[in-house]
């Protein structure tokens, strides 16, 4: 769950085709998400009310290749140093 504190610290919101409207509300703070198409299509809130977009749409299976592709691994303590 994410609380209304790190909600309101968030510069932009991203959401992709959600299940319902409660869900849509949650995430972008208006319904709306409910209604996307899927592959890609999105709505961006950067505070002045949701705008349609449409991004890449990456399968899950060339996801993982890339995934597995990776020549090295970046430790999580490296990142936060």
């Amino acid at each position: 769950m994410v609380t209304g504190l790190i909600k309101s610290n968030l510069p932009m919101k991203v959401c992709l085709c959600v299940a319902n409207a409660t869900n849509s509300q949650i995430v972008i703070g208006e319904p709306g998400a409910e209604s996307l198409l899927g592959k890609g299509d999105l709505l961006c809130d950067l505070g002045r009310g949701p705008v349609r977009a449409q991004s890449y749409f990456i399968p899950q299976t060339d996801f993982v290749k890339a995934r597995e592709f990776q020549p090295y691994h970046v430790s999580r303590q490296s990142l936060c140093s």
